[in-house]
């Protein structure tokens, strides 16, 4: 068999979200003396082939793809002022931002939060401070096939508010113990499941069909007691538009894309303490980003209803 020797290679985004290499300057021999020298080029798949779902451990074949099946898209780094109510070491059982509400994947007992040490760009990274949630001892979890209440999959989930269209694409760059292995599961019901995590990794799932889904979990799948392995997140990409604070709360928990007399009414009614707000009037009605629907909102959509 003849041996290959390759002086240089690059690699870059290909067409239709394939990455690839190229080998430049290769030479081969054989025993028998003879030499060809030339340049080849070698397409590897950054995005695995759909027709519908679609698995990507790149983040620029992500978004070829998504461009490529006419997706706008969207950013969440954890920076904005929404998050301030969960920055290390303080957490909070959920965090609604840009039309997305953040959890932990054990919303039952465990909280979300963000801190400095998980950030890849900016300031935070997302992750849940408990580390997932399992029962049972290391005698009888700590072996290769262990019951799944033995798994304390580790991570974090998010769902779209009332009146979000639904989500097509989400990807995130993941980073965590040497070894954990994540997988993103979709409506809680389609997992797609990736290589272990070695440094910050971008991991990335595209469901092309018409419905799209409404719920994303980010799970580390084989951390168990015994052996617990940590996952951390930051730099997401999702599809679509988000929810930005615009006033229109009205009618209440279904906003009809207007601001006017009946959305102050229900501002001014948040303000008085005659309802309770939820994360969707948060995502409409904190006009100033603070965490709290008060007067100086009240006032910022009068304005915008003027």
């Amino acid at each position: 068999m003849p041996a290959v020797d390759v002086d240089e290679i690059s690699s870059g985004p290909g067409l239709f979200g394939w990455a690839a290499l190229t080998c430049h300057g290769f030479r081969t021999g054989s025993r028998s003396g003879g030499e060809t020298s030339g340049s080849a080029t070698v397409t590897l798949s950054a995005c695995d082939v759909g027709p519908l779902i679609f698995s990507c451990w790149h983040e620029t074949a992500f978004l070829a793809k998504l461009s490529e099946l006419g997706y706008s898209t969207f950013q969440e780094s954890f920076e904005a002022a929404a998050w301030d109510i969960a920055r290390s070491p303080a957490s909070a059982d959920s965090v609604s931002s840009q039309g997305i509400v953040w959890t932990s994947n054990h919303t039952a007992t465990n909280n979300i939060t963000t801190g400095t040490g998980p950030a890849r760009t900016g300031m935070y990274g997302v992750f849940d401070p408990n580390h997932g949630a399992a029962t049972g001892t290391p005698t009888e979890c700590d072996i290769d096939n262990p019951p799944e209440h033995c798994l304390y999959h580790d991570g974090f989930s998010g769902s779209t508010l009332p009146g979000m269209t639904p989500l097509h694409g989400v990807g995130g760059y993941i980073t965590g113990t040497y070894g954990a292995n994540p997988a993103i599961v979709l409506d809680g019901t389609t997992e797609v499941r990736f290589s272990p995590v070695f440094g910050f990794q971008f991991f990335g799932v595209i469901d092309a069909s018409a419905s799209g889904f409404t719920h994303f979990e980010f799970r580390e799948v084989d951390g168990k007691i015994g052996q617990a392995l940590f996952i951390f997140g930051d730099d997401f990409t999702f599809t679509g538009t988000p929810i930005l604070a615009d006033g229109d709360l009205a009618p209440w928990d279904n906003p009809d894309g207007m601001v006017n007399a009946a959305d102050v009414l229900i501002a001014t009614q948040l303000v008085l303490g005659l309802r309770t707000p939820g994360n969707l009037q948060y995502a409409h009605g904190d006009m100033n980003a603070d965490s709290v629907i008060d007067v100086a909102d009240l006032i910022l959509i009068i304005q915008t209803a003027l």
